[in-house]
């Protein structure tokens, strides 16, 4: 686009000279006309006395005077005329070089890369080349000459640009800035530049220099980490010389060589076994473009061995010969060793697996067998290849192979499981495996098998044995309950009745001949009275020890506060003072349960309560009796606050049949008995019935 050129200085100085000119030819004619008219009219006046020939000579005047001052001012404005003629000439050429730059400039700015916009001082565009008006959008400039700046940038486009595009209006000095233009995901510098009749800018778009400083800085930090946990080194294969940080000469505990001695000096101190390889690799790099990579090991000055990696890259020329080389070493020689600790100890773990006595078998998350020891071979039968081409349910019974949903394939990583399997050997037999199931991750289990056949066998015998012993103690007890029942019945019965009947003959006969008998034989006869008396008393406890009073008649509740109340009171029996009460609801009261679960409850509250009064010191020992909802049967907890029994004793004392009588008894009746210590101190002895009353 052309513009005008605004007036030069020496536009000016043109217009100056002309006025100037026309001053200086109004100037001469007035003094001209002037002399002209005064001496005139004088010489004629002097000349002529005649008025015609004055008439005459003033006609002749007129005209020299029209003559003289139009050939004057002929030469006056020729000459004006040849000077504005001049003067249009050098602004035409003036301006014609301006037109030609400008032309120059609008040919320049259109085919560079960059923008240009030129603003006036109310922010229109005055100038923008091609490429400024394909980046805000147009396809013409002359799309936004005219336009407000502020108006035509895009979105996202403001403050920054307004702040600097002011201050160079306000400072007069050019402004550069680079500001990332979001619409365009572009980098741009932008230089402004004042003027008095506005702004120009020129703007450079700098994202590909940008992108390259971001992966230089990228590529600088690599380096620095890589520096900083490894020793850094380049090496000239022009000139041999090796440079290597000091650190790394130091961690071999040997001083820096000369750099045109380094290598040598490296090559001298590296084990024997990685020389030919060092070198193969370093040839290979630098003739091949192989990327060089080395695990190598130096010799310490104190004769230890280290490993180091190192890694490098070399720079080939034009003619394909490796001129330079630069990389990073590090010191490896711990994770060696991690690494040599953990071969041996998965060579550990491998002969471990090897020489288990119990059977390992290692399972995807399919149930696909990946491995076995020998153990488990032979438990199953198998030869190894055979065993890998199964899964784990043709080692299963059949009834067992419905758990392996539900319970193998959700165990979390991590867990173990351990349960009992029926397994099916090779030839078809079975046999009962102990199973610890352990997820290593989310595909793999290990299972180590246990054959338990003979602990199966065992514990059969053991539970037959316990059957059987439980039913001889309740036999045993059954029988003890009728022998007490009989020896009671022949007490009351029997001796009762004999000592009773004796009482009365004495009685009798100490009224009948009490007057006439000897004082001697009178005070024998009281005597046997009272022994009689004493006789009758102790057949009537035998009576209460060996038949429970109101056990039968009123219930278990009934039974035992009343063997609280004879036995306990202060006075009768064995008493060290403490108190005995008992605690049981109205529910336990109202209810009956079996007669051998009653009779085997009170033996067993009898036999703790004594303990507790005659073994434990205690001030106070509560019975609790309960019917628990849950199991519909009985509770009883025999408490104290005595010193409590030691731990070995919880099962029984040397020469002390207590808690061994109180575990039987429970035994007999299907009963769960113990003996603990109280939270509190003391002893808590415990019993449970799980049944239906009757």
């Amino acid at each position: 686009m052309n513009t005008v050129p605004a007036p030069s200085p020496t536009d000016s100085d043109a217009r100056r000279q002309s006025f100037a000119d026309v001053r200086r030819v109004v100037g001469w004619y007035v003094v001209v006309a002037v002399l002209w008219v005064g001496l005139s009219d004088s010489v004629v006046a002097l000349l002529l006395a005649d008025p015609e020939q004055r008439a005459l000579a003033g006609l002749l005047k007129g005209l020299g005077f029209v003559g003289v001052t139009a050939v004057l001012l002929y030469g006056l404005m020729a000459g004006g005329v040849e000077r504005q003629h001049r003067a249009f000439d050098r602004e035409r050429a003036v301006w014609q070089h301006h037109q030609q730059a400008l032309d120059v400039l609008h040919d320049v700015l259109a085919r560079v890369d960059d923008g240009f916009v030129a603003l006036d001082q109310d922010w229109r565009y005055t100038y923008l080349n091609q490429q400024a008006a394909r980046l805000l959008g147009r396809e013409h400039p002359s799309d936004l000459i005219g336009r407000n700046i502020w108006t035509e940038f895009p979105e996202g486009i403001g403050q920054p640009f307004h702040r600097a595009y002011e201050q160079a209006m306000h400072t007069q000095q050019p402004v550069v800035m680079e500001e990332h233009f979001k619409p365009w995901d572009r980098w741009f510098e932008n230089r402004i530049y004042p003027s008095p009749q506005g702004l120009s800018i020129y703007f450079t778009d700098i994202t590909a220099r940008k992108s390259a400083e971001h992966a230089l800085q990228v590529s600088e930090l690599r380096y620095r980490l890589a520096a900083r946990q490894g020793q850094v080194w380049d090496w000239s294969a022009e000139t041999g010389e090796l440079v290597v940080a000091t650190e790394f000469w130091q961690s071999l505990g040997q001083a820096a060589p000369p750099p045109e001695r380094s290598l040598q000096h490296m090559e001298s101190y590296l084990h024997p076994d990685d020389l030919p390889r060092f070198r193969q690799a370093l040839t290979a790099h630098l003739s091949q473009r192989v990327p060089y990579g080395l695990e190598f090991r130096l010799r310490r000055a104190d004769g230890a061995w280290r490993w180091f990696r190192t890694h490098g890259q070399a720079v080939w020329d034009a003619q394909g010969r490796a001129t330079y080389m630069a990389g990073t070493t590090f010191d490896i020689t711990e994770r060696r060793r991690a690494e040599e600790a953990l071969r041996e100890s998965e060579a550990y773990r491998r002969l471990v697996f090897e020489q288990l006595a119990d059977g390992v078998l290692l399972i995807d998350r399919t149930l696909r067998i990946l491995d076995a020891n020998p153990q488990a071979l032979a438990m199953l039968g198998y030869a190894h290849d055979e065993l890998l081409r199964l899964s784990l349910p043709d080692l299963l019974a059949d009834h067992e192979r419905a758990r392996l949903d539900s319970e193998m394939l959700r165990l979390p990583a991590g867990d173990t499981h351990l349960d009992e399997w029926e397994h099916r050997r090779r030839d078809g037999t079975q046999f009962p495996a102990e199973v610890s199931m352990r997820s290593l991750d989310a595909q793999r289990h290990v299972q180590v098998l246990r054959d338990i056949t003979v602990r199966r066998a065992s514990e059969k015998a053991v539970l037959t044995y316990q059957m059987e012993l439980a039913e001889l103690t309740r036999r045993l007890l059954e029988q003890e309950k009728e022998t007490t029942q009989r020896v009671a019945q022949s007490l009351h019965d029997q001796v009762g009745q004999t000592l009773a009947v004796v009482r009365l003959h004495l009685d009798a006969a100490v009224a009948s001949f009490g007057a006439s008998m000897p004082d001697g034989l009178h005070t024998a006869c009281g005597r046997i009275a009272q022994m009689l008396d004493q006789a009758v008393r102790e057949v009537r406890q035998v009576l209460a020890d060996l038949r429970p009073p109101l056990l039968e008649a009123q219930g278990l509740a009934a039974a035992i506060d009343n063997e609280i109340r004879s036995r306990v009171l202060p006075g009768v029996g064995v008493d060290n003072g403490a108190d005995v009460l008992v605690e049981a609801g109205d529910d336990v009261v109202a209810r009956r349960w079996p007669a051998d679960v009653e009779y085997g409850f009170f033996m067993v509250a009898r036999e703790a309560i004594a303990n507790a009064r005659q073994h434990a010191g205690a001030s106070l020992v509560r019975v609790l009796l309960s019917a628990p909802a849950e199991h519909g049967g009985l509770d009883l907890r025999v408490i104290d606050d005595g010193r409590g029994i030691p731990a070995p004793m919880l099962h029984g004392r040397p020469g002390h049949l207590g808690i061994v009588g109180m575990r039987e008894r429970a035994i007999a009746i299907g009963a769960r008995f113990a003996v603990v210590h109280g939270s509190g101190g003391g002893t808590e002895v415990s019993l449970r019935w799980e049944g239906r009353s009757p």
